[in-house]
């Protein structure tokens, strides 16, 4: 007598679309923040297997689920994004030179994505798809994420020379001026009177220690001339946090509104704390140390595009990948965001018209039962109500985070679906 092995239950009508209710819930925060999505679609698509392990009845279809709520919540993005959108997009149209560079940039980053998903993304499901291994893939990018953070532009141990401080070079060329102080110095320079002995130095709250007083004039010194004792002693400087100078208002030739403030030097632009380039064509100014998007080269794209594409891995995370990548090429972290979300249109687009193509070839030839659509459409509206309500953390995403927090969140989600997959395998 033969035994038949047993079949694999299917996940009914009903689980399915509570299934997809919430990976879309989930898929909009997700999006947002570098945490990976497609690892919490595969979570909960595990939570729906169950002990039983319950498969899909149209596997295809179950794929296209993660790809409508990438589209979906990308729709929800830009709609709760639509005035930084709009203002970006005005900024860049408005010179026509820097439109052609950004475009070029864009593309050359999309191609290795696209590459990769045409020649591999059956050979990346069927080998990389399991959830052990979107699980080694969390942990993976979050190595990645810590170690990037920390190295790059203004991290604990930044590699790239960018990060401000106290003491260097466009430091010290602010100080260069008549009776600056030394560092650890909070005194005063007082300016002498005529008659007076030389300008004395008065300490002010904090102060790392007094100046030792002046000598007194040798008895055997020649008298001063009145036109030494009436010429003016130099103007002094008030040392201000971070060392910057500040001028007294000058006598004479200042202009009106000008307090004297000592303009940094060597062509750095005033308007960004680490001395870097002036505002984008926005009219944002760069905050943080690091490279602005603009200084981007087309190494730079296909770099990132590169690291992009290894995130064709579940798991890793596609806006973790570009950030990590920007990170290490020394993009300060708000430029690193704007990266990301510039190349999450083409990448999220791309994908959603390849599977739109390939059910649109199943629904002609009729090999698909148009019920199984229904989650389909359930997770891109729900992803797109996720998206929207997401948006401020996007918006976060945008202005600069560090990325460790998120790192110690992937280890945790991670963990949680490899625990799941080893319960329920058994």
């Amino acid at each position: 007598m033969t035994v038949l092995p047993p079949t694999t239950p299917q996940l009914s009508p009903r689980r399915s679309l509570a299934a997809a209710l919430l990976a879309g819930a989930l898929h909009g925060p997700a999006e947002a923040l570098p945490v990976s999505s497609s690892a919490h679609v595969a979570f909960v698509a595990r939570l729906a297997a169950g002990r039983r392990g319950r498969r899909p009845s149209d596997p295809e279809v179950a794929k296209s689920v993660e790809v409508g709520a990438h589209a979906g919540t990308l729709l929800g993005l830009t709609i709760g994004l639509r005035r930084e959108a709009v203002k970006a997009s005005a900024g860049v149209l408005r010179e026509p030179r820097l439109a052609a560079v950004t475009a070029l940039r864009i593309v050359a980053a999309s191609a290795p994505a696209v590459v990769g998903a045409l020649t591999l993304e059956r050979q990346i499901e069927r080998h990389l798809g399991g959830d052990r291994t979107i699980a080694l893939g969390l942990v993976a990018g979050s190595l990645a994420m810590v170690l990037a953070d920390a190295t790059g532009a203004g991290g604990a141990w930044d590699l790239h020379g960018l990060a401000p401080a106290p003491d260097d070079d466009r430091a010290a060329a602010t100080r260069r001026t008549a009776g600056a102080s030394l560092p650890g110095d909070a005194g005063l320079r007082v300016p002498a009177a005529p008659g007076d002995l030389p300008a004395a130095v008065v300490p002010l709250p904090g102060a790392a220690g007094l100046r030792p007083p002046p000598p007194r004039p040798d008895a055997d010194a020649p008298p001063a001339t009145a036109e030494a004792l009436a010429s003016p002693a130099p103007r002094a400087t008030v040392p201000l946090p971070g060392d910057a100078g500040l001028r007294p208002p000058a006598t004479s030739g200042a202009p009106a509104g000008d307090l004297g403030a000592e303009r940094p030097a060597d062509g750095l632009h005033a308007g960004r704390p680490d001395g870097g380039s002036p505002p984008a064509p926005d009219g944002t100014v760069p905050r943080g140390p690091g490279r602005p998007w603009e200084d981007g080269t087309v190494v730079d794209a296909l770099l990132i595009g590169t690291a992009q594409a290894a995130a064709l891995w579940p798991g890793v995370s596609r806006s973790g990948a570009v950030l990590v990548a920007a990170r290490a090429r020394g993009f300060s972290r708000e430029a690193s965001g704007k990266i990301s979300a510039a190349l999450a249109v083409p990448a999220v687009g791309g994908a959603t018209a390849l599977k739109v193509a390939r059910l649109g070839v199943r629904l002609r030839a009729g090999t698909i039962d148009p019920r199984h659509l229904v989650p389909l459409l359930a997770v891109t509206t729900t992803g797109a109500i996720s998206g929207v309500a997401a948006a401020p953390m996007a918006r976060r995403t945008l202005e600069g985070l560090p990325l460790w927090p998120f790192a110690g969140y992937r280890v945790l989600l991670a963990t949680a679906l490899a625990a799941a997959d080893c319960r329920w395998r058994r």
